[in-house]
């Protein structure tokens, strides 16, 4: 019974510590990277800013449609000697309370409202645009940070092969039946794989370094604990490749520097009207309510009296002003179509580079994929003839050498597949809305 006791303690204290074990690791994959980045980094945090800013100008602008109220008092000191003959100073005290509603001012006050919203629209769409620009760069540093530590692991890999080989080498020699060569031939490759394995956790450590600075980490590193997702778990079973013109019109509706774009044209049409308000009169109620009192500051009521009236106002001439603003303002609009113009061709260059880009990837990674399974049953084989003595160790080394370099190569080209199909991801607006 004691043994039985003390043996379901132990299987607690296992299962507890494998518990916590499995609850400090944490798998990242690039959608979580995507969120986290876009949570945390800074450039992202100065967006919504920058959208504060733009929502209080539309603030700004609504403020024209309500009357101005304004309050002023002030004292003064009057000296009645020279009328007198004697000394005497009295003090003078005055208080106005005024108010001015602008009722016309040749539709600015509209156009200013609805101009400043077309910026607040064009300063959303900017922030969108920051967004998909973040995740796709994001994407490319997760990317690179797999294949990184991809390449690490197939180094490590080597460097096992090698040394099981090497602990055969010298047992044949222990027994007479292999050669001092093999063991130093073997050790000599056991040390360049070692070699190898030094430069490659040099680029992890920098691949992540700048993965953890787009995530928003300030320390430049990932916390502890968490782990990227496998390079080719995040492969799609399939390469076959989406419809070029489907990926253009995907992108037309989606990208959103074009609709920031438009919001731009938009505003620049405005504008237009806001610069033709210059040919049109003012047209403002003003009222007052003034009180002065001279010798103290008690005011009464027969201190106070009242104005009010409609006051018009016209420029006649200002040097053709007002022409030039309206002539600015057309130009504007023209430079803001052509920059529409071109921002659309700008975008069907891009789907249409990362298309050809996919579709070379993809049949590099078929390729690729395959050879290797082919070189690895040819290395597998040499191995098997090297230890029943009908091959040499220069073939093996060579069979696990190509293996190697099929095996980085199928690696690289997993991660340039990957890679492609996030910049087509990104070209088409598609991370944004994922």
């Amino acid at each position: 019974m004691k043994k039985l006791i003390v043996s379901f303690i132990y299987t607690t204290i296992i299962l507890a510590s494998c518990t916590a074990g499995h609850a400090m690791a944490s798998v990242l994959d690039l959608e979580g990277a995507g969120r986290i980045a876009l949570k945390n980094n800074p450039s992202i945090q100065a967006i919504q800013e920058r959208l504060i800013q733009a929502g209080e100008t539309v603030k700004q602008a609504r403020a024209a449609y309500a009357p101005s109220l304004d309050a002023s008092g002030g004292f003064a000191t009057i000296d009645n000697a020279r009328s007198s003959g004697q000394a005497d100073i009295d003090g003078q005290y005055k208080t106005t309370l005024s108010a001015t509603w602008l009722v016309f001012d040749g539709f600015n006050r509209e156009l200013t409202l609805q101009s400043t919203r077309e910026a607040r629209m064009g300063a959303v769409e900017a922030g969108n645009n920051a967004r998909r620009l973040l995740l796709l760069a994001v994407a490319q540093s997760f990317n690179t940070v797999q294949l990184a530590q991809e390449i690490m692991a197939t180094v490590r890999a080597d460097i096992t092969y090698y040394n099981r080989q090497l602990a055969d080498a010298r047992a044949k020699r222990e027994v007479g039946t292999g050669s001092l060569s093999d063991v130093l031939g073997i050790q000599v490759l056991v040390n360049g794989s070692q070699a190898a394995l030094i430069t490659a956790e040099k680029e992890s450590r920098i691949a992540l370094t700048g993965l953890a600075a787009l995530l928003g980490y300030g320390e430049s590193q990932l916390p502890k604990g968490m782990a990227l997702s496998s390079l080719e778990d995040n492969l799609p079973r399939n390469t076959r490749l989406p419809d070029l013109e489907g990926l253009i019109q995907e992108a037309v509706h989606n990208r959103p520097d074009l609709k920031q774009f438009n919001h731009k044209l938009r505003q620049a049409e405005k504008n237009i009207g806001m610069a033709k308000s210059g040919f049109y009169p003012a047209v403002s109620l003003n009222g007052s309510w003034n009180g002065e009192r001279e010798g103290n500051a008690a005011l009464e009521t027969k201190d106070f009296g009242y104005a009010a009236g409609i006051s018009i106002s016209m420029n006649l001439f200002s040097g053709g002003l007002t022409k030039s603003k309206v002539a600015a303002a057309q130009a504007a609009v023209r430079e803001s179509e052509l920059e529409l113009a071109n921002q659309k061709i700008t975008i069907r260059e891009e789907v249409t580079s990362a298309w050809y880009e996919l579709e070379s990837a993809a049949r590099q990674f078929d390729l690729r994929k395959a050879n290797t399974d082919l070189v690895r049953q040819n290395r597998d084989l040499v191995e098997a003839e090297f230890k029943a003595g009908k091959n040499s160790l220069v073939s093996l080394t060579k069979a696990q050498s190509e293996l190697i370099k099929n095996r980085s190569q199928y690696l690289q080209a997993a991660a340039n597949f990957q890679l492609a199909l996030n910049k087509i991801k990104a070209y088409t607006g598609d991370n944004l809305l994922r």
